[in-house]
């Protein structure tokens, strides 16, 4: 027997060899022969079984986002649950018969459930989180476009089960057609506004101008000859052809334009200063600044209204039967612009 337990394949080594053989001899007697390697695998298992039930203690929910009701239910029901041991991430949505739930694990596990009330939602989430492995993991497939939000505060939607999110698509920008009329507070100037989009990219717009104004003006100069002030009128029709590019901003049925055009004006003058009749016309350049309202009517029709400006630096050269005199036009007319818009 001494011959038989003396291998060490067979003995337990730890010390002296006197050790070696004492405890050979001590298992020899108790008829209970247990290899070496045995024993280390049950320590092994030991030591495994140990980790694996100090992990399974982590216990963690975070709710970032559920109806206040609905949040302090499943915070008292998780509170009162001593078998927690999952760590989840719970957001719950008001839908149509009560709330859903939508359930995230560590692990990157869905699960999500819609319940009648806030009671049935803690009681719901208690049992997730006291044992995970009676939640059957879903296959949930991944969404079209997937919404993160960019930083903390940022909404995003989360949807019920069998909702379909809708595809927010941008409509292709419209041309219109805008014709109004033009008027100038507290002074003599009217007239009218046409103008066509011919073309757009993105919120920009590209079209054309024509915009028809008479303005009746009162004169005062000092007479070359006399020295004395000369009182008179002047009637001016101003026609200008104007290209044009402006900016939408949209709001539901609302829309801001932000517009502008170049282009050429030809302006006719007549009128009387003192005894010298005036009669003059000329092709200036031209050009206009609008801040523009619209508000849809309906599905192709739109009102519109808002300011419009016109710089005019003119200079005309009249006759008085002995010499040319120079007559300089320099203002900035301010017009209230009000009209209708059609869809093409």
């Amino acid at each position: 027997m001494w011959r038989r337990f003396r291998k060490p394949s067979h003995s337990l080594a730890i010390g002296s060899s006197s050790t070696r053989r004492f405890f050979a001899m001590k298992v020899a007697r108790s008829g209970t022969t247990l290899p070496m390697r045995w024993l280390t695998c049950a320590v092994l298992l030991a030591a495994t079984t140990a980790s694996g039930t100090a992990e399974a203690q982590v216990c963690s929910v975070a709710i970032p986002r559920a109806p206040e009701e609905v949040r302090i239910e499943i915070e008292t029901w998780v509170r009162a649950e001593p078998r927690c041991s999952v760590e989840l991430e719970i957001r719950v949505v008001p839908t149509e018969g009560g709330y859903y739930l939508l359930a995230r694990d560590r692990q990157g596990r869905v699960r999500e459930r819609i319940v009648p009330n806030a009671q049935s939602a803690g009681v719901l989430v208690a049992s997730w989180v006291a044992d995970d492995s009676v939640i059957q993991e879903l296959d949930v497939p991944p969404p079209s476009v997937q919404l993160v939000p960019a930083g903390p505060g940022e909404r995003f939607e989360v949807m019920p089960p069998g909702a379909v999110a809708p595809v927010v698509t941008r409509p292709a920008p419209s041309r219109w057609v805008t014709v109004g009329g033009l008027a100038q507070l507290g002074d003599q100037a009217r007239g009218l506004r046409v103008d066509a989009d011919l073309a757009t990219y993105g919120n920009w717009t590209f079209g054309g101008e024509l915009i028809g104004a008479m303005t009746t003006m009162e004169l005062l100069d000092v007479s070359p000859t006399t020295g004395a002030w000369e009182y008179g009128y002047m009637h001016t029709r101003d026609l200008q052809l104007l290209a044009a590019v402006s900016h939408t901003s949209t709001f539901g049925r609302w829309h801001l334009r932000i517009g502008a055009a170049l282009g050429a004006t030809h302006t006719s003058a007549t009128g009387q200063l003192e005894f010298m009749a005036i009669t003059a016309s000329r092709w200036f350049p031209g050009g206009e600044v609008s801040l523009l309202v619209d508000r849809e009517i309906g599905t192709n029709w739109a009102f519109t209204f808002g300011p419009t400006a016109t710089a005019y630096s003119q200079t005309f050269e009249i006759n008085d039967g002995s010499r040319l005199v120079p007559l300089e036009r320099h203002e900035t007319q301010v017009l209230a612009f009000a009209g209708l818009r059609h869809r093409l």
